[in-house]
């Protein structure tokens, strides 16, 4: 179980500013194929911890198979290379879409997250308090 401690000490590890309240919980499916699987296509989401900082939008992946932040998975995106961030809303999850300079980044978002308690307040807070825009499609 990830902790919002334990996501404060890894940033401040990489000398990144952590800002309470900003933090949530995503994934990326991959596409599915009728050649795949079900199963292989499970095996193949990626998990991740975003954090939306003063500074820019940091990403840190999380270990398939211990469940904690990855000590070499980090991505960070400074806010000069970010253009535009938006949610949508979705039956049973919203999409995360980061427009970068240099490309778009998409993320799923599940409204609630088990082991998670800080993933739902933190969703909250940031769709509807936050200037990071909430589009209700």
């Amino acid at each position: 179980m990830i902790k919002e401690s334990d996501i404060q000490n890894y940033l401040y590890a990489r000398n990144i500013p952590y800002t309470d309240h900003a933090s949530i919980y995503a994934v990326i499916l991959p596409k599915y194929s009728f050649m795949r699987t079900m199963m292989a296509t499970m095996l193949e989401v990626q998990h991740f911890v975003i954090h939306f900082g003063r500074t820019g939008i940091s990403v840190i992946v999380v270990n398939d198979l211990t469940g904690r932040l990855d000590l070499y998975g980090f991505l960070f995106f400074p806010g000069e290379r970010i253009q535009n961030v938006q949610f949508f809303r979705r039956v049973t999850h919203d999409q995360l879409v980061i427009r970068l300079t240099d490309g778009v980044r998409v993320y799923r978002v599940n409204k609630r997250m088990m082991m998670l308690p800080w993933h739902k307040s933190n969703l909250k807070a940031l769709t509807y308090k936050s200037p990071v825009y909430y589009n209700q499609c």
